[in-house]
């Protein structure tokens, strides 16, 4: 199924948080030497113009990035939002492999796999010239897991559209081929937290599958948002990161608070904790 677009929801709330912790988590692993490969499995179209009709169509972003003093932010996404939107206003809302495409260095690599005709167009557009950025017109979730090797520092974003209920259960599966390819990769998952519709509740499945794995530092951030944003079907974002680069536990809290904050979510509706001990 091929229809979903992310322009259409780019720079919403969920965005925010989840781009947030990739920037940082991206930011810790390039700070050791040996090359990084990153990882998409479901990259859309890498950047997003605000004036794209489909995302002023929806213009979820006014209620996430839109909501954001540029400025004011903190931490790596503030560093890549900045440099996207030099004046200071929002005119390039960054997907994740913008995200990743402004932390990594020239011995890193990004592979970013995409299937839908009209995004991988648009990400082959926005990667051309970069050596080191890697299009897969292939499916993200066979194509990453071949691409894993043992020994190799790899770090993996999975964020599919949950257009099928069969992506929750193919989420925690394909995490655990990639984690037996390379047990040290870290492996970042998103997953919608749904107020209506089969994938009602889903969410918990996948982190409880996912926290089955025990895999060590196995962290869980978490955003509702259900009276802030009472007319979006998405009610909350969730993410579960195994094998967290060290230390993030400490520092993230406080940094993905302030972004909360600015988008008035209160802090009884948020959630940072770990899932499975650092060992």
């Amino acid at each position: 199924m091929l229809s979903y677009q992310h322009a259409y929801h780019a720079g919403n709330p969920a965005d925010v948080l989840k781009h947030a912790l990739w920037a940082e988590i991206l930011y810790a692993l390039v700070q050791k030497p040996k090359p990084l490969n990153i990882h998409e499995t479901h990259a859309g179209r890498g950047a997003y113009p605000l004036e794209t009709p489909e995302t002023q169509r929806g213009a979820e972003w006014q209620q996430g990035l839109g909501a954001l003093k540029l400025h004011t932010l903190q931490g790596a996404y503030a560093e890549v939002l900045r440099a996207l939107n030099p004046t200071g206003k929002l005119q390039v809302i960054p997907g994740s492999p913008a995200v990743a495409a402004h932390l990594l260095r020239a011995t890193d690599h990004l592979h970013a796999c995409e299937l839908h005709p009209t995004e991988r167009a648009k990400l082959h557009s926005w990667a051309r010239g970069r050596e080191n950025i890697h299009c897969h017109d292939e499916n993200g979730w066979v194509q990453t897991s071949a691409l894993i090797k043992a020994g190799a520092r790899d770090v993996v974003l999975l964020d599919p559209s949950y257009e099928l209920l069969e992506e929750y259960a193919l989420t925690v599966s394909t995490v655990q081929k990639i984690l037996q390819k390379n047990p040290a990769a870290c492996v970042v998952v998103w997953v919608p937290i749904l107020a209506t519709g089969k994938g009602k509740g889903q969410h918990q499945q996948v982190i409880d599958g996912l926290k089955a794995l025990q895999v060590q530092a196995s962290y869980l951030a978490q955003w509702k948002w259900a009276e802030r944003f009472a007319g979006f079907a998405l009610q909350g974002s969730a993410l579960v990161v195994l094998n967290l680069p060290f230390k993030l536990e400490a520092t993230l809290p406080a940094l993905l608070e302030s972004y909360a904050a600015a988008l008035k979510l209160p802090r009884s509706t948020q959630t940072y904790t770990l899932l499975v001990a650092r060992k």
